[in-house]
């Protein structure tokens, strides 16, 4: 799939270094995407209604090659009016690196970014983790993998296993790692929709300000545990997706200078090593995005009509 957004950093712009430019997806990327044979380890299906009787399809590269034309052009256009409603916006992203200083992004450098070796243009996913760098714009494989986990492993290098991460374990790395902060300033500053007891609902990592409106936000965020795409959307966007299911407080968090955060999954000494669920989202309880995963997706696309 291609996306469109070009990025330019400004060095003089220091509490709101990135800004980008913004362009969604279209037909002729899910077409390309099936017929590439790219989303076929994704095992997704989709619903359908032909000759009045509603059932599933596989959307494979096989399947997909075995329908009539009429049915492809169809099936592609339903799922492009899901998927763009569904992201909206899912980019990349293009820097200037001969004219911008990417130093003055502290998340950048505690990722180690080789500011010397980067090319004239790179992706966002590339001024993130490696974790983001190889999730970005793709599909998760499988159930688990959630907005508590990338808003870590994004931003932290440590975190390179895909998992479930349980809403108590993502307070104890916000206590331990990071400082809370008034507004969002800095590439990978966190988010945090919080509930009435101060339990995150949903979180996800800052990138900058939209270029032509520097009053639109982007980020980076994964929307629930079940299988699901890692996106770059507007922060306005994920807000009217979880805005019905009780914001009581938006925090922001900005990792410590001297921040190391530790996966307990890998390390037993990790200061939230007690507050790790084994990586299942089954031993929580149902609060958190695991609960509004579950009451978003079950009706996220309609029948697609085929002739």
């Amino acid at each position: 799939m291609r996306f469109g957004v070009v990025l330019f950093l400004l060095p003089a712009l220091l509490n709101a270094a990135v800004v980008v430019d913004t362009q969604g997806a279209n037909s002729e990327d899910v077409r390309g995407a099936i017929e590439s044979g790219s989303w076929d380890n994704y095992h997704l299906q989709a619903p359908i209604e032909k000759n009045g009787i509603i059932s599933q399809i596989e959307i494979s590269k096989q399947k997909f090659s075995e329908l009539p034309l009429a049915d492809q052009n169809s099936l592609v256009k339903g799922l492009s009016i899901y998927y763009n409603g569904e992201t909206n916006s899912s980019y990349s992203v293009w820097v200037g690196t001969k004219l911008n200083d990417l130093k003055i992004e502290p998340a950048m450098v505690r990722l180690a970014i080789p500011f010397e070796t980067l090319p004239v243009s790179v992706w966002a996913e590339q001024l993130l983790s490696a974790y983001a760098l190889k999730w970005a714009k793709k599909w998760s494989q499988f159930d688990g993998p959630n907005c508590y986990h990338t808003s870590m492993a994004s931003i932290f290098s440590d975190f390179t296993d895909a998992r479930y991460m349980g809403p108590q374990e993502l307070l104890c790395h916000q206590r331990t790692y990071f400082d809370s902060i008034e507004k969002l300033e800095l590439w990978g500053d966190m988010v945090s929709f919080d509930d009435y007891y101060g339990v995150p609902i949903h979180a996800f990592t800052y990138l900058g300000a939209d270029r032509k409106d520097p009053s639109k936000k982007l980020v980076f965020t994964k929307n629930g545990y079940r299988v699901s795409p890692y996106l770059y959307m507007s922060y306005d966007e994920v807000y009217r997706i979880y805005e019905s299911y009780g914001i009581a407080k938006v925090r922001y968090y900005r990792p410590k200078a001297e921040a190391n955060a530790l996966d307990p999954k890998k390390h037993t000494d990790s200061p939230c090593y007690s507050f790790f669920s084994g990586g299942s989202w089954a031993q929580d309880p149902k609060i958190g995005d695991a609960l509004l995963e579950y009451r978003m997706r079950t009706a996220k696309i309609a029948p697609i009509r085929l002739n």
